[in-house]
């Protein structure tokens, strides 16, 4: 069974605007069914959890996995956040971005995301370059 890192912002687009559920609840129901393919890691959830809307709720009632991150995955996350300087200002990775590939790196597992690649800084390492 293939599974899926799914970030916070392929759930939010989606639900947003590329598939509002009102317009497209086949996308959804699709989704739900194969929510064993979905791996959500909590850091993920709790960007989702903040947000007041009905994606959180959406989210809850089908009962997606929620991934803790064990110690191995924090670590990698902090060698990648060294690397690649990540901080909340810059449009690069966020600290949960950077924890969602730790996690999908050692679970050989491809993440689905809407973010863009970014164009590289020199002298600047960007992690979604290599997305």
């Amino acid at each position: 069974m293939k599974i899926f890192c799914l970030d916070s912002n392929a759930f939010i687009t989606s639900w947003r605007w590329h598939y509002p559920i009102d317009i497209f609840p086949s996308f959804w129901d699709q989704l739900s069914e194969k929510r064993e393919n979905v791996a959500l890691i909590k850091p993920i959830y709790n960007e989702l959890k903040v947000r007041n809307d009905g994606l959180f709720e959406w989210i809850g009632r089908i009962g997606f996995r929620i991934f803790d991150l064990d110690e191995d995955v924090e670590q990698s996350a902090l060698v990648l956040e060294g690397i690649y300087e990540t901080n909340d200002i810059s449009k690069g990775a966020s600290s949960n971005d950077i924890k969602l590939i730790a996690f999908a790196m050692k679970n050989n597992f491809p993440v689905v995301t809407y973010e863009s690649m970014q164009i590289n800084i020199p002298g600047k390492n960007v992690i979604t370059k290599y997305l």
